[in-house]
């Protein structure tokens, strides 16, 4: 009876302390925050970004102005309103993450304003009371595709009363699939601040083509995009995210697998139709990015020989967990494939963004994965030259003698016209 009478009085406090939590953010509409993020990137450098966060509770509405240090300060806002993501940089919009809305969602007050809302859970510390984690599960989706779900949770420490006399966790910690991904630490937390509407403004084309994209309309590769070739045997089809076939005597070589499973079976349909007959004998994958390899799935199935680097390998278990124990190919050091005039040569850069290169020698012909990017737009110095000088380093290290080269999202550029570039800016 005794412990009984305990766990009721511990039960009623638990409901007195809430209530009084929820009562203090009953009048809050909107909530400004200003801190940073702290991650960690693909090639192991950390990268903090600058960020001040608007967001209206009742419309359930976000911009996140998102400053990355050491990335020559690149700002861009994401926004959340309606049901649809989006991005905005000087007044142009792309088509957002989904994965925006869990960071919507996946907030302090929400676990005191909506707690019964189906999409996340949450799991209250025991001696405080308050929310301690919030978690939901959303699909991994990026520029152009969806791979496989990810369950996102946020850690919530360091409580400190408002304005208002609420409690709010000044550090997230933010977690995909049980890893670390990122930390949030907050300087400045402002509740009811006055936020204009216009900073949710999302044009009508961007979310039709959002519903879209999210109906799986914009997943495969477009039908009027034709093959080019580009060197004897080396065909490209030219889109957002190249992908390039290499004809060899016993079979052909894919470069990329980007996008979506439903894109890569696009261009396994393609090949089979142009090449038809001949077998791939292998598929490189040049760059960890999760876009870059979000097509990986059908090449799983037909056991085709996969080359990659080790970082790539790490992605690929991350985001294929359904393939973990899949043989990889990881390129360490320069290696040969094929004999002849048609053999071509993998290696990775080694360089600030460590990529796997693939070069051809008697076209003297380079692929310089995502570093191959251009340099005739204005400003490209500010947002392309690094990246181009680590491809003129790679090339200097191995010792090339490269004509033209080519990207993942680049098409074929004369080489010594790119030095020139660089050498006068």
């Amino acid at each position: 009876m005794r412990k009984i009478l305990l766990f009721l009085i511990g039960l009623l406090f638990v409901i007195q302390c809430f209530a009084q939590q929820t009562g203090k953010w009953d009048n809050v509409q909107s909530i400004y925050l200003e801190g940073s993020k702290i991650r960690k990137r693909q090639d192991g450098t950390w990268a903090i970004h600058l960020l001040q966060v608007n967001k209206n509770l009742q419309k359930q509405c976000i911009n996140i102005k998102d400053t990355e240090l050491d990335d020559n300060d690149f700002t861009l806002d994401y926004i959340f309103a309606d049901g649809v993501s989006a991005t905005q940089r000087n007044s142009r919009y792309r088509l957002g993450l989904p994965m925006l809305e869990a960071d919507m969602l996946l907030a302090p007050e929400n676990a005191f304003l909506s707690p019964e809302n189906q999409k996340f859970t949450i799991e209250y510390n025991p001696d405080t009371k308050l929310p301690e984690r919030m978690s939901m599960t959303v699909a991994r989706a990026y520029e152009w595709y969806h791979i496989e779900p990810v369950k996102q949770t946020v850690i919530f420490k360091r409580w400190k009363p408002l304005e208002n006399g609420a409690l709010y966790p000044m550090e997230w910690e933010v977690m995909q699939n049980g890893d670390w991904a990122y930390t949030f630490v907050w300087q400045k937390v402002q509740i009811n601040p006055t936020i204009s509407d216009t900073l949710f403004r999302i044009p009508d084309d961007i979310k039709t083509a959002y519903q879209q994209r999210n109906n799986n309309f914009n997943l495969h590769l477009p039908e009027n995009i034709e093959w080019k070739e580009i060197a004897h045997n080396i065909w490209l089809l030219p889109y957002q995210n190249n992908v390039t076939v290499i004809r060899q005597h016993d079979g052909l070589i894919i470069l990329e697998a980007p996008v979506s499973p439903l894109y890569s079976e696009d261009i396994l349909s393609r090949i089979q139709q142009k090449f038809s007959g001949l077998p791939i004998k292998a598929l490189i994958i040049t760059s960890p990015i999760p876009s870059h390899i979000a097509g990986l799935a059908p090449y799983f199935k037909k056991n085709i020989k996969i080359y990659c680097l080790s970082e790539c390998k790490e992605n690929i278990i991350k985001l294929f967990p359904s393939f973990i124990t899949y043989p990889l190919q990881i390129v360490k050091e320069k290696i040969t494939i094929g004999a002849g005039d048609e053999r071509m040569e993998l290696f990775p850069s080694k360089t600030f963004t460590n990529r796997l290169l693939a070069y051809f020698p008697n076209q003297k012909l380079l692929y310089a994965s995502e570093l191959g990017q251009s340099f005739n737009f204005p400003g490209w110095e500010k947002y392309t030259k690094h990246v181009l000088e680590q491809v003129v380093t790679a090339v200097q290290k191995q010792k090339l003698e490269v004509n033209q080269f080519f990207g993942l999202h680049l098409s074929v550029t004369n080489f010594a016209e790119m030095e020139k570039a660089l050498h006068n800016n």
